[in-house]
């Protein structure tokens, strides 16, 4: 069966990969947390396992995975999916501020669902994951809610003196 054929039976390959891109992003941020988050191995992970799942439907449908390839490529590809499934947003800035995480917190909390929030700065010291905590204090890595991944080589007297020796800061 041909994509072509596919998308005239009614089938939504789009929807049908944005809900598994989803799905999979939740099963995949069931075990992140602030001491493994690293946007790499997500990315990596996310690939598999959708590809994965992909497969599978494939074969349900008579369909191939280059059908599906295809689809992935006019959406984005698998990057532009696993933001959109992963609710990231991703920003290279010259340099990080403390006004800035402080800045993008308070617009995107909600109060009624988060506890705070968590900056994590990687090993490199150039990607600075913000996501929000939920009321347990557990980190909301699974697409429910937003976060943002910055990217900067300088971070600003502030957010130094914030972070110190250590590479987490909680935001309450």
């Amino acid at each position: 069966m041909s994509l072509k054929d596919i998308l005239d039976d009614g089938l939504d390959l789009k929807e049908s990969i944005e809900k598994i891109a989803k799905e999979t992003v939740k099963d995949i941020g069931k075990n992140a947390n602030v001491k493994n988050i690293d946007a790499g191995k997500i990315a990596n992970a996310f690939k598999a396992m959708l590809l994965k799942k992909l497969s599978s439907i494939g074969k349900d449908i008579s369909s191939s995975i280059k059908d599906y390839n295809q689809i992935i490529q006019e959406m984005g590809g698998f990057t532009e999916i696993l933001k959109t499934a992963w609710n990231l947003e991703e920003k290279d800035v010259d340099i990080l501020t403390f006004e800035m995480i402080i800045s993008w917190t308070k617009q995107n909390f909600n109060q009624r669902e988060y506890s705070g929030a968590c900056l994590i700065r990687n090993k490199s010291k150039t990607e600075y994951n913000l996501f929000f905590l939920d009321k347990n204090d557990n980190p909301l890595l699974d697409g429910s809610a937003k976060h943002i991944i910055f990217y900067s080589k300088k971070i600003d007297d502030d957010l130094k003196m914030q972070l110190s020796d250590k590479d987490m800061l909680l935001i309450k």
